[in-house]
């Protein structure tokens, strides 16, 4: 830290530090002109960190986040769906602190419980991909998606797709006037 004329400020001078993102041990004061103190996030982003003390000499500097490797995949799809009607299924690699894993590029094989679904695999490039799914079978199910390390899994209802639904009637082949028959 030091002056308007280039000195070095006295040691102990106490300096500020305030951010718009992140959390920084402040006040702080300095040793022979200079200063250190730690910023940290569990969020991904971009911080804005402004030191300033007395005079007021301040500075400012950007820190970038970016999030750490991807521990987890994250399924999702909006419930309820259409049997034999395709859907958009997103697949996003999340950190330990659930940040996007934007490093993270891969192709994950998707499975679901009743054993229809097609339209997989996902490509997921910088943390985020989506494909358009198809389950036949009406029902409750569980969608997983993996690519042999991570695993994730998301539930979807799968109702009935009433434009496709058939119907046969049987009936006996004669019936007597003023009779009853059976239709199934």
């Amino acid at each position: 830290v030091r002056d308007v004329y280039g000195n070095f400020v006295y040691d102990g001078t106490s300096v500020a530090f305030t951010s718009n993102f992140t959390v920084i041990t402040s006040p702080v004061s300095t040793v022979n002109g200079f200063v250190e103190t730690f910023v940290t996030s569990t969020t991904a982003g971009t911080a804005t960190v402004t030191a300033q003390t007395v005079g007021p000499i301040t500075d400012t500097m950007v820190v970038t986040f970016t999030a750490g490797p991807a521990v987890a995949l994250e399924l999702s799809a909006t419930s309820p769906q259409t049997a034999g009607v395709a859907f958009p299924l997103t697949v996003t690699a999340r950190d330990q602190y659930g940040n996007v894993a934007t490093g993270f590029t891969d192709v994950i094989t998707l499975t679901d419980s009743t054993g229809t679904i097609s339209g997989g695999p996902v490509s997921v490039v910088n943390g985020t991909g989506v494909a358009n799914v198809t389950i036949t079978t009406a029902g409750p199910t569980t969608i997983t998606g993996t690519n042999n390390v991570l695993t994730g899994t998301t539930n979807v209802d799968i109702q009935t797709n009433l434009a496709d639904l058939q119907m046969a009637l049987v009936a006996d082949s004669s019936i007597r006037v003023c009779s009853t028959g059976t239709l199934t």
